[in-house]
């Protein structure tokens, strides 16, 4: 379960890497599959907050918390399948880029 952690959590966090460019996030960190979303709030007169991320994410599927203000954590099942993690790498750069569309004038 461990290895699966680590390999599955490197997948998620390379793909989100990879796909996710939004002026609205700061950093995406994590350590397997325990990840830190952090949105701009308060950077350059950015209104987004953890909990507007929070939202979209719920809208999509992703059941999340906010940590801070500015930090959503992301703790998905250790057991998650190759397809199931690239699965939540789109539902995530999803709910993004619709955080995004909506908060275009608050950016």
């Amino acid at each position: 379960m461990i290895e699966t952690s680590r390999d599955m959590g490197k997948l998620l966090l390379d793909e989100l890497h990879r796909t996710v460019k939004s002026p609205i996030m700061r950093e995406i960190r994590g350590r397997g599959l325990y990840l830190g979303l952090e949105v701009r709030h308060g950077d350059d007169d950015c209104k987004v907050t953890s909990i507007d991320l929070v939202h979209h994410l719920r809208n999509h599927g992703i059941i999340t918390s906010a940590a801070r203000e500015k930090t959503c954590r992301i703790m998905p099942p250790l057991i998650l399948s190759k397809e199931q993690t690239l699965e939540i790498a789109g539902k995530i750069k999803l709910a993004i880029e619709d955080l995004e569309k909506e908060n275009a004038s608050r950016l």
